[in-house]
Order: structure tokens, then C-alpha cells, then sequence
């Protein structure tokens, strides 16, 4: 089982960090790091408004508002991606625990180890359909926001960079169009001797074996498969991908709140001032 190392300490890896670990965090986490970082350096606007309508009417029309929901749609299906990761990786960790070894591995418990093997089947399918449906929602965004802009050209380098000629990300391509047009990927639950002192140890991988027979990989996931002598670990799989994508969103969180950063302080001010304005009538009520 891999050990994960911390998330980078940058806004939206923190947020991600703690997505994985307390889901029922995250909406809030992302509308703090979306509102609250632009509260961080936000100056006041020209004039105060006094009007809530017309306060209101400027938040809805604003840049930053515009950019903050598109935003928060991004956040949202990065936040079934990481959940579809934290749930196969939490399954796994189960299976190879020593503690259930007893319960998944003896002969009287095969159902239990089938219905084990059937989970990870779903949990897997879960993972690579997030990881796509990532992939095209974050295109859409980009595209829609920066597109014949600078930063379009940058995001495509920066995207074929981290992902296009990745090896990985071919072969992750690759376990998808297996699930959609094969069939399940061959995912093998083995144990060994491997461990200390010839203690048995439980993994769950996948057969390389079936995986070379399959011929409709692209090049990047031959060149994946290619020096493997072994079946390959799935949590290390999905656990270094996981990390591709993470980098790679926190740059991109990173360079948006660059781009639209008046936009955002332009939106808490407003936001600002429609607070200051509620709570002067509502005291005067």
C-alpha cells in the first residue's frame, strides 16, 4: 500500500487535502479559498453603494462572480473525482490489511472475496470515469473563459506537458476504453510470502499478462507496460496519477486567481458592502 506523502501547502492543495479526507468540508473549504483569498488583498471601490438591489445587481454581473461559479462547477467534479480516488484507495488498504487476510483469503470465505473483488471492479470504473469527465469539464471551462487569450495557449502547453506525454496518463486513457469497449480491467487479488520473515502480505494488482494481450493501447501506454516484470500495484497506479492531476490543478487554481484577481477583489467589496448595508437596516428595523 503506498504511503502519501502531504499535498503541497498551496491554497487549493490544502483544499483537496482536506477533501479527501473530510468530504463534508469542501463546499466550504472552496468558497473561503474563492472569496476569501480575494479578501486578503481587497481594496475598496470607488464609491460606496448604498442600494442592495443595485449592489446586488453588480455582484451578478460582475467578472468575478461570473468566474467564482464557473469555478466552484470545476471544484465540484474534481471533488467526485478525489472521492471516487479516496474510496478504491481506502478499499484497497483494506484488503491488504494482515488483519483481514483470515476473512478474504480462507477457502469458506470465497463470496467474501468475490464480493471484494466486485467492489474494486466498481470503484475502479468510478475512478476512470471521473478522471475523464475531469479532463472534458476542465477543457470546457478553459475554452469558454480563455479561449483566443493568451493564457489558452499556455494552459494547452502547460496540459500537453503534464498529461500528453505522460506514460501514465496513456495507460490510465487506456484502462477506460478497456472498461467501456472490453470489458473489466483484470484486476487480481494476490498473496505472498513476501513480507518480513516470510510473513504473508495481500495485494491487489493488475495482470500484466492480459493487460499485454489487449492491442488497442496508445503508445504512451505500451511504453508504460513495456519494462514491467511484474503485475503492477494498482494503488500505486491510481495514487501517482492522483498526484499528476493534483499538481496540475493547483497550477492552474494557482495561475486563474492571477488572472482574475481584480475581478475577485472587485466581488468582495461588493460582497463587502452588501453585508455592511443588510446590517445597517436590519438594525434600524
Amino acid at each position: 500500500m503506498v504511503n502519501k506523502a502531504p499535498y503541497p501547502a498551496s491554497l487549493l492543495g490544502e483544499s483537496w487535502r482536506l477533501i479527501l479526507h473530510a468530504d463534508q468540508t469542501g463546499a466550504l473549504i472552496w468558497n473561503q479559498i474563492i472569496h476569501g483569498y480575494a479578501a486578503t488583498k481587497s481594496p475598496m471601490t470607488e464609491k460606496k453603494l448604498t442600494d442592495p438591489a443595485e449592489i446586488i445587481r453588480r455582484i451578478k454581473e460582475s467578472e468575478g462572480e461570473r468566474v467564482s461559479w464557473k469555478i466552484q462547477a470545476l471544484h465540484a467534479t474534481f471533488f467526485i473525482f478525489a472521492g471516487n480516488r479516496h474510496q478504491l484507495l481506502n478499499a484497497i488498504g483494506s484488503f491488504e490489511a494482515p488483519t483481514n487476510l483470515p476473512k478474504l483469503l480462507t477457502v469458506e470465505n470465497r463470496p467474501v472475496l468475490r464480493t471484494f473483488q466486485e467492489e474494486i471492479a466498481r470503484l475502479l470504473h468510478n475512478f476512470l470515469a471521473s478522471a475523464a469527465t475531469l479532463i472534458d469539464h476542465t477543457r470546457i471551462l478553459v475554452r469558454d473563459l480563455y479561449e483566443g487569450k493568451p493564457f489558452y495557449q499556455e494552459y494547452q502547453s502547460k496540459s500537453e506537458e503534464v498529461f500528453d506525454k505522460s506514460e501514465l496518463t496513456g495507460l490510465i486513457k487506456g484502462l477506460r476504453n478497456w472498461m467501456l469497449h472490453k470489458g473489466l480491467v483484470p484486476v487480481v487479488a494476490t498473496l505472498s510470502n513476501a513480507g518480513p520473515d516470510n510473513a504473508l502480505i495481500s495485494s491487489v494488482v493488475l495482470d500484466l499478462g492480459k493487460l499485454r494481450s489487449w492491442d488497442r493501447w496508445d503508445v504512451r501506454a505500451k511504453a508504460y507496460l513495456a519494462p514491467l516484470h511484474s503485475n503492477p500495484e494498482l494503488d500505486e497506479i491510481v495514487s501517482s496519477y492522483a498526484d499528476l492531476v493534483e499538481s496540475f490543478y493547483t497550477w492552474l487554481e494557482k495561475r486563474m486567481h492571477e488572472i482574475h484577481s481584480s475581478a475577485f477583489q472587485e466581488l468582495d467589496d461588493l460582497q463587502n458592502q452588501l453585508r455592511v448595508v443588510q446590517a445597517a437596516r436590519a438594525a434600524s428595523e
